[in-house]
This record gives structure tokens, C-alpha cells and sequence, in this order.
């Protein structure tokens, strides 16, 4: 499974992409692992908006949850991603 984003502005410039290779698994993993990779970055560059899109609505709904069921090989980064 291969996961990836970019990060764009108000303008629809460019600020940054990244790719992930997530190893096997199921699309709503590797949908919720890049979503919080992306927080992840987002966090690290002091960002404090962050619009995403998502082709699975299901990944959106569950992070929008306040205590989602989130695959337990994600579970401490879904922590991490809560905290910041």
C-alpha cells in the first residue's frame, strides 16, 4: 500500500508533498495513516489550519469522531495526532 498528500496554500500553490510506503494492508488503513502523517507534518511546520481532502468518506467521518475505532497498528499514532 502507498500513501501520499500535498500541501498547498490559499492560492493553490505548492508547499510540500510526501509519499509513505505502508506495506500491506487495507485502503482505510493506509487512508487513516497518511491523514495522520499529514497532521503530523502540518504540526511539525507550525501550521494551525489544516483543510484535507479524502477520497473515503468513511476516513473523514471517523476522524471527525471523538473516540473513533482506528486500527490498533494506528492507534499510537491516532494519540499523537490527538494531542497536537
Amino acid at each position: 500500500m502507498l500513501g501520499g498528500g500535498i500541501f498547498q496554500d490559499l492560492f493553490s500553490e505548492c508547499r510540500g508533498c510526501f509519499a509513505l510506503s505502508l506495506g500491506l494492508g487495507f485502503a482505510f488503513e493506509a487512508e487513516i495513516a497518511t491523514a495522520l502523517h499529514a497532521i503530523g507534518i502540518a504540526h511539525d511546520l507550525g501550521w494551525t489550519r489544516l483543510c484535507m481532502e479524502c477520497d473515503s468518506l468513511y476516513v473523514v467521518q471517523t476522524l471527525r469522531l471523538k473516540n473513533p475505532v482506528i486500527p490498533w497498528q494506528l492507534i499510537s499514532r491516532w494519540h499523537r495526532a490527538r494531542r497536537r
